[in-house]
């Protein structure tokens, strides 16, 4: 507590108690009614629920045997499954907070993909099919299938991306790529993308 009656800069963290409970922790300075500082508030807020879910849909997302990358609003790897970080030959800290376009040697800089991620963002679309074809650093020359869609809360407020591959290389007779705009109304667009 004493950094923060020194910076008066505020503290929040997670906490996990000896019976194994989780909490956010959270100190901030008390300013009195005459803006001097009296001390510290501190409040604990039960997180448990929270982190039981998240790791309950982690390990979902690890058993998966497709690679998946979670991105957020800005684009940025939020996280990936075992199958991602295998099959790429990568490393989670290599790539977690990384923009997607700036994976590997920029193997995903696909301006239509990018364009594509960003209608999901603005409009909740989702896509599936679209087809990468590239050189990938340590794995060589692979064909991949791309599909994504926007995870929101229960308030609609999470701009998340799940951003799913299948390796489809070697296979022949696979429909074009198709961009869904919403449950009602579907496009489709021939093609794909090559880097």
């Amino acid at each position: 507590m004493p950094p923060v009656l020194d910076n008066l800069i505020p503290v929040e963290q997670e906490a996990q108690t000896n019976d194994g409970r989780w909490y956010s922790l959270r100190i901030l300075p008390y300013r009195t009614m005459d803006n001097s500082i009296a001390g510290v508030v501190v409040s604990f807020v039960d997180i448990n629920r929270v982190k039981a879910a998240l790791q309950y849909a982690s390990s979902v997302v690890d058993a998966i045997r497709e690679p998946l990358l979670v991105l957020d609003e800005k684009l940025r790897v939020i996280s990936g499954n075992r199958a991602f970080y295998r099959t790429f030959n990568v490393k989670a800290e290599d790539t977690e907070g990384q923009l997607v376009f700036e994976l590997g040697r920029h193997q995903w800089e696909i301006m239509e993909l990018r364009k594509i991620l960003q209608e999901i963002l603005e409009e909740g679309s989702a896509f599936e099919g679209y087809r990468v074809e590239h050189d990938f650093p340590g794995i060589g020359r692979r064909v991949m299938l791309l599909n994504a869609r926007r995870i929101v809360d229960d308030k609609g407020t999470t701009r998340n991306i799940l951003l799913a591959m299948e390796d489809i290389t070697g296979r022949s007779g696979l429909e074009p790529f198709s961009q869904k705009k919403d449950a009602q109304k579907s496009v489709s667009q021939s093609g794909g993308a090559q880097s």
